[in-house]
């Protein structure tokens, strides 16, 4: 007898599952072409990232750090730019884009 095909594991479907593709690295679920994407199987492995405490913590150290200037503001996503620019870039490519 031929084995059976794995199954869709979201909720009550009975569609077989893709291989590879179907399967989510986050939950370990197998999923059919419809429900193979996170948010169409509403995987449970991933944590909401949009307000984590971990990115409220950067918005408010990155607001705080630029007192001396109201109009300049700091996006959270570009806190350490600069050293990461200064240890690929020399000395005067920083400085022909303005860099300290």
């Amino acid at each position: 007898m031929a084995p059976q095909k794995p199954r869709c594991t979201f909720k009550e479907c009975k569609s077989a599952a893709q291989r590879i593709v179907g399967d989510c690295g986050f939950c370990d679920g197998h999923y059919c072409a419809k429900h193979r994407l996170l948010e169409d199987h509403k995987c449970t492995g991933l944590e909401d990232v949009s307000m984590s405490p971990t990115t409220t913590t950067l918005l408010a150290s990155s607001e705080g750090s630029n007192s001396s200037s109201s109009s300049d503001t700091t996006q959270w996503w570009l806190v350490g730019l600069a050293g990461c620019l200064a240890e690929v870039l020399s000395e005067s490519e920083l400085a022909a884009i303005g860099g300290s």
